[in-house]
């Protein structure tokens, strides 16, 4: 009996460890001439999230989506910041693995993703 467990167990522990996780967390960095503004989204699978910042000097807006690709996640990006008469938008698809990090922008605006 405990012979059967144990290979009942070995055989089904790697689609356990296969198994896509049903949430994410994104921390979004935006990074321009005047400073870093971060940020932290939470995404579940297959599903969004948008965040808005409004100051005086400045507009940021950006939505990603995340889809499982085995172990690692495909994130969807549309972003755009505005501040006095300098307005910057992009779209970005990346993959990232648990822990990985991407940059996607230009040498004055950039968003750097992190996915802890």
């Amino acid at each position: 009996m405990f012979k059967s467990f144990v290979i009942v167990a070995a055989l089904a522990t790697p689609a356990f460890a296969d198994s896509p996780p049903d949430s994410f967390t994104l921390e979004v960095q935006l990074m321009t001439k005047t400073g870093a503004r971060t940020n932290t989204m939470a995404l579940t699978n297959n599903g969004c999230g948008r965040l808005e910042e409004k100051a005086p000097d400045h507009f940021d807006e950006i939505k990603a989506c995340a889809h499982t690709e085995g172990a690692n996640v495909r994130i969807e990006l549309d972003w755009s910041t505005h501040a006095d008469r300098t307005e910057y938008r992009s779209q970005s698809t990346l993959v990232l693995a648990h822990g990985g990090t991407a940059e996607v922008g230009n040498s004055n605006t950039r968003l750097v993703v992190r996915m802890p």
